[in-house]
């Protein structure tokens, strides 16, 4: 309720006023911090979020068999994998996929809304890591269409197990995979036939598109490791110790 959104400020306000320094996972969150919280960019660090070591690990052929029987996939599929939130734009998605005349399935991590969705539609539910990881690496292209996001993990994630992502045109998707993404693969979330193209773009591109985009991700994923987050995470806190 718009209540609870201005207590929730108000408390938000009082922390960061406290606070010696502030982290936030991208530029653009950082940018919304200094602006909604009437913060001083200074006192503002960038530290991105990091992947789970296991999506540095290649996917074999024998756990892409074992997701597809259990989850019922034969051939090519969409993923999206999500909440049902408002700002996480299912619908949009839903919208295209009712409409899309080829053969490809599409796959959503939730449970579905209706009980007689199309059979091409997909809801597993919530899918653990390891189940997961095939369902990215498998798939034609994992769509992120989201009207908001602080970060966005499952870009990153799906690029790591080498897995073409589709994204939303927001600030951290630019921010995160803008240097890797070319730009008819990065769509407006307002407009249903922007997606659309997005997805003929990735079915045309073929080969050679996935191996331009992953040669330049590789350059770019060390910036998303675990062990880089925590040496700057330590780095920071040191620093407000010294204040």
């Amino acid at each position: 309720s718009f209540g609870d959104a201005k207590k929730t400020r108000q408390h938000a306000r009082r922390v960061v006023k406290n606070s010696s320094l502030v982290i936030a996972v991208s530029g653009a969150l950082a940018d919304e911090i200094e602006q909604e919280l009437n913060l001083s960019r200074p006192k503002i660090r960038i530290i991105h979020n990091a992947i789970d070591p296991t999506y540095n690990e290649r996917v074999g052929e024998k756990e892409v068999r074992a997701m597809r029987e259990r989850f019922h996939l034969k051939g090519d599929y969409f993923l999206c994998v999500t909440t049902d939130k408002p700002h996480k734009n299912i619908q949009l998605v839903r919208d295209v996929a009712a409409d899309w005349r080829g053969e490809t399935d599409w796959v959503f991590t939730l449970t579905s809304a209706v009980a007689d969705h199309p059979a091409r539609m997909h809801y597993p539910g919530v899918v653990e890591d390891t189940w997961l990881r095939p369902l990215y690496a498998a798939s034609t292209a994992v769509i992120v269409p989201s009207l908001y996001e602080g970060f966005s993990l499952p870009p990153i994630e799906a690029l790591a197990l080498g897995a073409l992502p589709i994204v939303s045109n927001i600030a951290p998707h630019r921010e995160i995979i803008g240097d890797v993404l070319p730009p008819d693969l990065i769509f407006d979330p307002l407009q249903k036939s922007s997606l659309e193209r997005a997805l003929q773009r990735i079915q045309e591109g073929g080969e050679p598109m996935e191996r331009s985009i992953l040669e330049r991700f590789r350059s770019l994923r060390e910036r998303y490791s675990y062990l880089e987050t925590a040496d700057a995470i330590q780095s920071v806190y040191r620093e407000a110790i010294r204040k």
